[in-house]
């Protein structure tokens, strides 16, 4: 009997693969069940929030800082300094297209919606970050987003941050995630 079970181990340790490779995931996975109907995503025009965040400017330009929603240029912001503290940011509200944040010297400003970010902490194999529909676990889920992929903040209601995620080659997704899975540092990772 103890014969028969070796030669089996040895026969199935030889079919076996040496290792196994985990597949990297990243991109966003719908909920499943699927829902019957599409879900719609809760959008105020308005909102107030506290989270981290920070400014992004993929066409590598200074960063326009206004002083209110449509308002008066009284900043510029570096695309990529080397001071991370310049562009990291607090977004304390949201009106319609345009964010509003507390920037590194202390200042309450608005910024166009497009260019702030964050990075979703998904650092582990598997690790993703849930989408509802609205802010907070009452909403729908929407699906998940695996890796530490970036995201576009459009808005903000109390601890849950409004984001858009945008996977190369499909449709763009849009709903709310706790900001506990956001990274507000533009260089490294957080904690």
């Amino acid at each position: 009997m103890l014969l028969c079970l070796c030669l089996w181990a040895a026969v199935w340790c030889e079919a076996s693969p040496k290792y196994t490779v985990f597949e990297e995931l990243s991109g966003f996975k719908e909920a499943w069940p699927p829902s019957a109907e599409k879900i719609e995503v809760y959008r105020p025009e308005e909102g107030k929030c506290s989270f981290g965040a920070y400014v992004s400017s993929p066409g590598e330009q200074d960063i326009e800082v206004f002083d209110g929603p449509g308002g008066n240029v009284i900043s510029l912001l570096p695309p990529a300094p080397d001071d991370p503290d310049l562009i990291m940011i607090t977004v304390t509200g949201f009106r319609g297209e345009w964010l509003s944040a507390e920037i590194y010297d202390g200042r309450e400003v608005w910024l166009r919606c497009g260019v702030v970010e964050a990075t979703l902490r998904n650092y582990g194999p598997g690790d993703s970050s849930e989408l509802r529909a609205g802010p907070g676990r009452k909403f729908a889920a929407l699906g998940d987003i695996y890796g530490d992929e970036s995201v576009t903040i459009l808005g903000g209601e109390g601890k849950w941050a409004l984001i858009k995620y945008a996977e190369e080659g499909k449709e763009e997704v849009i709903g709310w995630t706790d900001s506990e899975n956001l990274c507000w540092h533009p260089y490294t990772t957080c904690p």
